[in-house]
């Protein structure tokens, strides 16, 4: 029998820190014991996901292709409570094959007491699961933004309790907030100098709004595509990493 010990959270950070190489094991002297700490699968720099928002009409039909052409993975956040949404169901269960499904809340409207935000998290999580069945129930969790929550429960109750598991956006990648392909470009550097996990989020491919074009967004998967193949990234969705 043995016991770890965290000696610091790491809740509320936006990266994990990378120890020195002398501080990634440790042995016990008396029974021989090693533990380590994992790196990145298959011994990666780092880590990328692609995050995509509101489970709009080309999440269905442009991204995948797009995806599939650069051989990538994303994360798909749905609203499962949405009118036409089960009109849908069919071809969010098709995407969820390559890809991977994340709650964002069932309606997208935020609740008023504790029993409704219950509900937009733990209903948005029971049909996902059903989409994407003998897959593990850690599904990522993205709150709706514009909305307002009104509850007496700490939020780790309706969270936790589904298996849900937030990570804060670290780059959004819309036209509107500059030159996203240099950003893109800097802070994927950085992540892999520094092992970290990029986490760029999306809305539609266009114009105007939270936008991206698909030339923005072609560049930032071809810079993703080539990290992979010289084997600094990882690529896989939110949960999965």
């Amino acid at each position: 029998v043995y016991f770890a010990q965290v000696a610091e959270s790491l809740r509320g950070r936006s990266q994990p820190v990378r120890p020195a190489e002398s501080e990634r094991s440790a042995a016990d002297p008396v029974t021989g014991l090693l533990a380590a700490l994992c790196r990145w699968h298959d011994g990666r720099k780092a880590a990328v996901s692609f995050q995509f928002d509101d489970g709009r009409a080309d999440h269905l039909t442009v991204v995948p292709l797009l995806l599939r052409e650069y051989g990538l993975k994303g994360t798909f956040l749905i609203n499962p409570g949405r009118s036409g949404f089960r009109l849908q169901a069919h071809q969010w269960a098709a995407l969820a094959a390559d890809h991977e499904l994340g709650n964002h809340t069932l309606h997208h409207s935020g609740a008023a007491n504790d029993g409704e935000a219950e509900a937009e998290v733990g209903e948005a999580a029971r049909a996902i699961w059903a989409l994407q069945p003998g897959r593990s129930k850690l599904l990522s969790f993205c709150n709706a933004g514009g909305t307002t929550w009104t509850f007496s429960a700490p939020w780790s109750q309706f969270v936790e309790k589904h298996h849900q598991i937030e990570s804060p956006t670290l780059l959004s990648m819309a036209d509107k907030y500059g030159d996203i392909v240099i950003r893109y470009r800097e802070t994927l550097a950085k992540m892999i100098a520094d092992g970290g996990w990029m986490r760029s989020h999306y809305h539609s491919v266009g114009t105007g709004g939270l936008n991206i074009s698909e030339e923005h967004l072609r560049a930032a998967f071809e810079m993703t595509k080539q990290g992979v193949a010289s084997g600094d990234l990882w690529n896989a969705g939110m949960a999965e990493i």
